[in-house]
């Protein structure tokens, strides 16, 4: 067939490429909210972008997750795919540079996690409005509440630092030594906002935070003194606060600020909230920096598939030299 065809043998090896080369980018994300979220910026980006992407949660049979996807990195089997994870502590750890700078394809949020983006001041109030309008509600009413929001989740924010700082000398201890089980800071009953809160109060007791602080760590630790150091120097340490809560925090918030009567459980106000945040992605800047760390990485894989190489050989990223 290749006599018939006349093609030469750089043409054939081009046409073989093109056949070969999937019609869309795999993008592999933790989990199924995570999807909905990596799925508008992809959507957001989409006439930027040489060929379509498919955003998924599953690696072959198996849910993705961190671990799962890390591993499918590192093993080299899936040249095919970028991913998207949770940047988490990475702020105050610095833990991912290493992963970032082997892995173009690879993508992490410069927040805790996409719930720091989807529960954004704005949007919520935009939604509470919405919901309270049998009351009247104006733009300044949603500026107000965002307002409020806003110094609600710095306030938690300065209440957790030493908890939060907690964690990370946690995840520094596992990181050296893997073989010590290390009590983790945040887990468990810990996870929710509401176990360090007294009844009918918004913001978690300082006592009760205090209490679990000198639990966990001795005095004087050199890690804890330098993460406090970095919290204090972030702009936004309130983007720190992990899924659990950030979620929990949301929901007194709301609870306290719903006129309307009705109830929002957290899949309704997640829903509600993904519908608000286009605005939000148009204008933070955090969104901007995230839009364009995801398309450099969907590019690189496209780069790598049209030159028939694995993304595991690492090669400059379009438009980057060596110079």
């Amino acid at each position: 067939m290749q006599d018939d065809l006349n093609f030469t043998a750089e043409g054939w090896q081009a046409h073989s490429t093109m056949l070969a080369a999937p019609e869309c980018i795999m993008l592999y994300v933790e989990g199924a909210d995570d999807k909905v979220f990596w799925q508008y910026l992809v959507n957001d980006l989409s006439s930027k972008l040489p060929r379509g992407v498919n955003v998924l949660t599953e690696i072959l049979d198996d849910a993705a997750g961190c671990a799962a996807i890390i591993e499918k990195l590192e093993s080299g089997d899936f040249p095919d795919f970028a991913a998207a994870l949770d940047g988490e502590y990475d702020a105050l750890l610095h833990d991912r540079e290493d992963l970032k700078a082997r892995y173009p394809n690879l993508v992490y949020t410069n927040r805790h996690s996409i719930e720091n983006y989807l529960f954004c001041p704005k949007s919520l109030a935009e939604v509470l409005c919405l919901r309270n309008r049998q009351h009247g509600p104006s733009l300044s009413d949603q500026e107000k509440v965002a307002a409020e929001f806003a110094e609600f989740q710095r306030e938690i924010a300065d209440r957790l630092k030493e908890l939060i700082c907690c964690e990370c000398v946690a995840r520094l201890e596992k990181m050296r030594h893997p073989d010590r089980v290390v009590e983790p800071a945040i887990g468990g009953e810990y996870k929710s906002i509401s176990r360090f809160c007294k009844p009918n109060e918004l913001l978690p007791d300082k006592q009760e935070l205090a209490k679990r602080t000198c639990k966990l760590l001795p005095a004087g630790n050199s890690d804890f003194i330098s993460l406090k150091e970095r919290f204090d120097a972030l702009p936004h340490p309130e983007n720190l606060l992990n899924f659990h809560f950030i979620n929990d925090a949301v929901l007194r918030f709301v609870k306290k600020h719903n006129r309307s009567g009705e109830q929002f459980g957290t899949n309704e106000l997640c829903e509600l909230l993904f519908g608000k945040c286009s605005e939000c992605r148009e204008q933070c800047a955090d969104f901007k920096v995230l839009k364009d760390d995801l398309a450099r990485a969907l590019l690189f894989v496209h780069y790598m598939l049209i030159n028939n190489q694995p993304v595991s050989e690492a090669q400059p990223t379009p438009g980057t030299s060596d110079n």
